[in-house]
């Protein structure tokens, strides 16, 4: 026969719908429907800004369930790139004094030249204190050193009391940091980024940040022999305390390496990231932490090779002192750059080397080369 015998059987009547199914779903907890919108969205920065602000509208106009919690979110990050935003931001928050937007970190592009251009420093000092649930803070600049914004600390540290977070970049302090330093009762992570040379040194040396435990600091080039001795005076003042510390040249000469009772103060490191032309296999065996995460950052230019072999030599050199390391982040490689076969070679073995000890090798895209920002962003947004 051409069909079996059950494609001739009578077809099974169609199922009866009780009341009970007939009725919507109950709505997903407002936990849900946070979590479900926060995955839509891409990662903060000041390129995405303007596509999380229209997914976050589309998704307000779905229906009144959605509306609420896309429209918090849509407050939550701020990115603020110009004075007439600053302005609004500004006027918003004052009008609704008794229940401003709930703003919890704010990213501004600070600077004073063109006038238009950038968010003021003296519209932070005004936005700030209205912003009772800010607790991070990033002020971003992109100009040249002689017209950097200038950054009051000791005005920043009243304003800001609140704050867990901080970004500092670009920026030249006026007074200095000894004459007005920073104080953070609440302040837990803390990023300077392409300060002046002495900038760092006079920053933490001066800074009362009792609860401090993540420390990222990124230079433009290098410290001259002064500016070193003064950074690693400072380091050993929050070494033992910090979970969490970054250092990161973007010039080829490093500094520090071979200061064994700095690498040694950190005795209870989590998280370690240097930029991958760090002599890592220097630094490593010198450290006494637990230390279960290392990241090494790609290098600031796209013609700067690099290699993983001193990572390779690190690990190998000194396996009894990282015993408790489990994640290992490098950078990704370009598969269109013309010379990268030394850093090719270099992955193999420290891959089965890591496969071996258990250790989990992770590459991460790299950042675009040559910008400032994004190098800041990937600092910030480390892991």
């Amino acid at each position: 026969m051409d069909n079996p015998p059950e494609a001739r059987s009578s077809p099974s009547p169609p199922a009866q719908l009780d009341d009970k199914a007939s009725r919507p779903l109950p709505s997903l907890p407002t936990e849900i429907l946070q979590r479900i919108i926060q995955l839509t969205l891409p990662r903060l920065s000041f390129n995405t800004f303007r596509e999380r602000y229209d997914t976050l509208l589309n998704l307000c106009r779905v229906n009144k369930l959605w509306a609420a919690p896309a429209q918090e979110e849509l407050y939550r990050h701020v990115g603020l790139t110009g004075k007439q935003m600053g302005k609004r931001l500004i006027e918003s928050q004052r009008s609704s004094a008794l229940s401003p937007l709930p703003i919890k970190s704010l990213r501004a592009l600070v600077g004073e030249d063109p006038p238009e251009a950038y968010t003021t420093f003296s519209q932070l000092e005004r936005l700030v204190p209205a912003s009772p649930k800010l607790a991070v803070l990033q002020i971003v600049a992109e100009l040249d050193s002689e017209n950097a914004p200038a950054v009051d600390l000791g005005s920043l540290s009243a304003l800001a009391e609140g704050l867990e977070e901080l970004a500092i970049d670009y920026c030249r302090f006026s007074p200095s940091p000894s004459q007005s330093p920073l104080l953070g009762k609440n302040l837990r992570r803390l990023t300077l980024s392409i300060l002046d040379a002495g900038g760092y040194a006079s920053l933490l040396a001066s800074a009362d940040l009792p609860q401090l435990d993540t420390l990222i600091i990124q230079t433009l080039g290098t410290l001259d022999p002064e500016g070193d001795k003064a950074l690693e005076k400072a380091l050993f003042r929050y070494a033992p305390r910090l979970r969490s510390f970054t250092l990161y040249f973007t010039g080829r000469r490093w500094s520090l390496e071979r200061s064994r009772p700095l690498w040694s103060s950190f005795s209870i490191l989590h998280t370690l990231t240097l930029d991958s032309h760090s002599p890592v296999d220097i630094i490593l065996p010198l450290l006494s932490a637990p230390l279960a995460r290392l990241r090494l950052r790609p290098p600031y230019s796209a013609s700067d090779r690099f290699s993983l072999r001193a990572l390779k030599d690190a690990l190998l050199a000194s396996p009894s002192r990282l015993p408790s390391l489990r994640h290992i982040m490098v950078p990704a490689f370009d598969a269109r750059a013309e010379d990268n076969s030394e850093a090719r070679a270099s992955k193999r073995p420290l891959a089965e080397l890591c496969s071996s000890r258990g250790i989990v090798l992770v590459e991460r895209e790299r950042v675009a080369s040559g910008s400032f920002i994004a190098s800041l962003e990937d600092a910030v947004d480390d892991w």
